[in-house]
């Protein structure tokens, strides 16, 4: 049996209003600092910037009605503008995530319908993307930032009668502490880890959403 780290890990959360600003990260930035001072490693949980949660929810609904493109290349300027407002040059940087936000408007368009899978994959995004820049923020600000995929970390409790909409859309996780989940987090280089708090996978390992309370659970599998 692998013996338990010394590490100490502390889990700071931060809201859509306070990652949504170059002024709000060089806030998180001297948080994270004053964690490393102490002797604590920080794992940094980001929702996506303010309002982007509600205008994805929007675009959905744009994109049954096949009128997407306007709404689809408005967020891309927001996440652009945030990045230029950070001094981070995105080019490249949100690629992966604007591009599967395109592929799953279109995919709407096509069928004018959305799924609470397809829902589920959508509202994803948003944390995705601010997570990409502030991965970035942080390691501009000098200090060494491991970005994790919240879905390789957060395995969704199985509902076997869950309806649809419950199981994408309102899952949760078990808070029971994962030992070997601290260890692979201990494996990532850096001062700090970057992660989002709203999402997960399912059994199969498809992207679901936490529900209300969520974004605790990875403190107490830590």
């Amino acid at each position: 049996m692998a013996p338990e780290s010394d590490i100490h890990w502390v889990v700071l959360k931060f809201g859509g209003t306070s990652v949504s600003s170059r002024e709000c990260w060089q806030t998180i930035a001297g948080q994270v600092r004053k964690r490393l001072d102490e002797g604590l490693k920080p794992v940094v949980v980001c929702s996506a910037l303010s309002g982007v949660t509600n205008r994805l929810e929007a675009l959905l609904a744009e994109s049954v009605a096949g009128k997407h493109e306007p709404l689809l290349q408005e967020l891309e300027q927001h996440h652009r503008q945030m990045g230029e407002a950070l001094g981070i040059d995105t080019t490249g940087l949100l690629d992966v995530e604007l591009s599967e936000l395109h592929r799953l408007a279109s995919g709407t368009s096509l069928v004018r319908e959305v799924s609470p899978r397809v829902q589920a994959q959508m509202l994803a995004v948003g944390e995705l993307l601010t997570t990409r820049l502030g991965a970035a923020a942080l390691q501009r600000a000098g200090l060494e930032t491991s970005w994790v995929d919240a879905r390789r970390c957060l395995c969704a409790t199985d509902e076997p009668q869950a309806s649809a909409r419950r199981h994408y859309l309102s899952a949760s996780c078990g808070h029971d502490h994962d030992p070997e989940l601290g260890r692979w987090l201990e494996s990532q280089a850096g001062d700090v880890v970057l992660t989002q708090g709203f999402i997960a996978r399912d059994g199969a390992g498809e992207t679901v959403l936490l529900g209300r309370g969520g974004s605790d659970t990875s403190a107490a599998l830590l």
